[in-house]
C-alpha cells in the first residue's frame, strides 16, 4: 500500500516573515481606499438649487434656479438649460419637451463655489397679450453640460428635477427635489433631435 508523499511546507521568503507581507498588504489596500475617497471628494461636483420666484407674474421667474460648482476644480465649457418636460397652464396650453434660453458662464467656466443662473421662463413659450399665464403643473430639470478639469477631454452632463408644489392661491410655494431617472429617456430622445438641428444653439 502506497502512500502519497506529505505536502512540502512553503518556505518563508529569505529575510522576510509572514507579518511583514501582512502589513505590506494590508497598507496597499488602506492606500488604495484612502485614494480613492481623495479622487470622490476632489471629482467636480456641479449642483442645482431652486428658490421662490422673485417675479410674481412669472411663475418661473428665471432667478429662481441656480447651478453651482461644489467641487475642489473648475468645471470647463459649462453650458445649461432648462428643460420643460411637463408643464400645464391654466389656458390649456401644455409645453413638453422644450427648452428655455440656453446659457453659459464668462469663458464657459465655473469656479468653485461660482453659480450661475439658469433661465426658466414661461413668456419664452406663452404669449402674455392676454396677461401671464399661470401654470397648474411644473415637472421640469435644470441640464448642464460641463468638462471636469482637468479631464477636459470628457464632456458630461446632470440633470436635476424640480416638481412645483401649487398652492390654492395658484402660487409656487416649494420646488421638490426628485430622482431625475423618469425623465431622462425623453430627454435622450429630445437630445437626439436636437443635434440633429444644426441651426439650433447646442448645449
Amino acid at each position: 500500500m502506497s502512500t502519497s508523499p506529505l505536502p512540502t511546507p512553503q518556505q518563508p521568503i529569505q529575510g522576510v516573515s509572514r507579518r511583514q507581507v501582512r502589513f505590506v498588504e494590508g497598507l496597499g489596500i488602506l492606500l488604495t481606499l484612502i485614494s480613492l475617497i481623495a479622487l470622490i471628494e476632489l471629482y467636480p461636483r456641479p449642483t442645482a438649487t431652486a428658490s421662490l420666484p422673485t417675479d410674481p407674474n412669472d411663475q418661473l421667474s428665471s432667478s429662481g434656479f441656480t447651478i453651482t460648482n461644489d467641487g475642489y476644480f473648475q468645471l470647463a465649457d459649462v453650458r445649461a438649460a432648462c428643460f420643460l418636460w411637463k408643464v400645464q397652464f391654466d389656458r390649456n396650453a401644455d409645453v413638453t419637451n422644450s427648452f428655455s434660453r440656453i446659457v453659459s458662464p464668462s469663458e464657459g467656466t465655473l469656479q468653485t463655489n461660482e453659480g450661475l443662473t439658469v433661465p426658466c421662463t414661461t413668456r419664452n413659450f406663452i404669449g402674455v397679450a392676454h396677461g401671464p399665464p399661470r401654470f397648474t403643473k411644473a415637472d421640469l430639470a435644470i441640464v448642464v453640460y460641463y468638462r471636469p478639469y482637468p479631464f477636459t477631454f470628457l464632456r458630461s452632463h446632470k440633470l436635476f428635477r424640480f416638481v412645483a408644489r401649487v398652492g390654492n392661491n395658484g402660487n409656487v410655494v416649494a420646488w421638490d427635489k426628485q430622482p431625475s431617472a423618469i425623465l431622462e429617456p425623453d430627454f435622450e430622445k429630445f437630445m437626439g433631435i436636437w443635434r440633429n438641428s444644426p441651426s439650433l444653439p447646442q448645449l
